[in-house]
């Protein structure tokens, strides 16, 4: 995990709370590219020195994860943009009992929010984090310091102690009553951790926690061959093409489009299109839709049938 330190030049039109995100733009042999990542410092730091932190997970194939930490140094300008997503608490949530489940790379926007409670709003948090191998967990030392100041922390190993199940959630909460429960973490995690609140509290005679998620990635992104896409950009131009394997979004930029887009993973919704015929199936829920025309991600969505889109072009300056 590598995080990058960020001082916005603007800094009275810059503002964010804890648990949100921020889009970056990346110029990269010429071409800009733009990714979303979540602010991973607490809220002290910005009034303290006017910067954030974004933390960024390496992605195998990834060209810009794994371009910036190799390029980007002390003093080089990238262009941020607003701070955006609801994954946040109010001021009324700050002082009530909740519970955060974070997997992987999903703890930082919860990371940020937990080191901006005071101590006394700690201690009626819980944390539950699973990682593949607890020595190789990040940021050990600052959840440390979180569950010093009294968070519930509990570290889950699942390459050794698997998944999530309801005897975890009893050995973390006990009896405790939550009342807002936030998941962060790989497509499919959400769902499951919903899952089981609703049967602890039915179990326990509890009242159901709100409930709120953040994920990243989703399921395999195959898609069938025979079906035509029709991509109508702003100026009216109509280009055709054969699905590929790979979203909506990844077969706009195969015909040679320059979609706008923000973090290819469904959460910003900076992509959408809008669908004028034809079914999409969306790949966080697998859910398909309807023919007629409605607003759709280009990058969560591969066509069932052949489609027309009419889609928002990037401008670069």
């Amino acid at each position: 995990m590598f995080t990058l330190t960020l001082k916005p030049s603007s800094l009275a039109s810059f503002s964010y709370q804890p648990g949100q995100h921020i889009p970056i733009q990346i110029e990269i042999n010429g071409r800009v590219y733009q990714r979303t990542f979540s602010i991973s410092s607490a809220w002290r730091q910005w009034k303290k020195s006017s910067t954030i932190e974004i933390s960024i997970k390496r992605a195998p194939q990834g060209l810009v994860t794994n371009w910036i930490p190799n390029n980007l140094k002390k003093g080089h300008i990238v262009r941020i943009g607003e701070a955006q997503g609801s994954f946040v608490l109010s001021p009324k949530q700050r002082r009530q009992t909740n519970a955060f489940v974070a997997c992987g790379s999903g703890l930082t926007p919860i990371l940020s929010i937990l080191e901006s409670l005071s101590d006394a709003q700690l201690s009626s948090q819980h944390l539950l984090y699973s990682v593949s191998h607890e020595p190789e967990a990040p940021f050990k030392n600052r959840l440390q310091t979180l569950a010093n100041k009294g968070l519930n922390l509990l570290i889950l190993e699942s390459s050794s102690q698997g998944r999530i199940k309801n005897d975890t959630l009893e050995a973390w909460l006990s009896e405790i009553q939550i009342e807002s429960a936030y998941a962060c973490g790989p497509s499919g995690l959400s769902q499951h951790i919903h899952d089981l609140f609703i049967e602890r509290s039915q179990r326990l005679g509890h009242a159901t926690p709100k409930f709120f998620t953040e994920s990243f990635g989703f399921a395999n992104a195959s898609a069938s061959s025979d079906v035509t896409l029709s991509f109508k950009d702003a100026n009216g131009r109509l280009i055709m093409s054969k699905q590929k394997n790979g979203t909506l979004l990844e077969n706009a930029e195969k015909t040679g489009l320059n979609p706008v887009y923000g973090c290819r993973a469904g959460i910003c919704h900076q992509c959408i299109a809008q669908k004028k015929s034809g079914r999409v199936r969306n790949l966080k829920t697998n859910q398909i839709s309807d023919a007629g025309k409605e607003d759709i991600q280009l990058c969560i969505c591969v066509a069932e049938t052949d489609l027309e889109l009419t889609i928002n072009e990037r401008t670069v300056q």
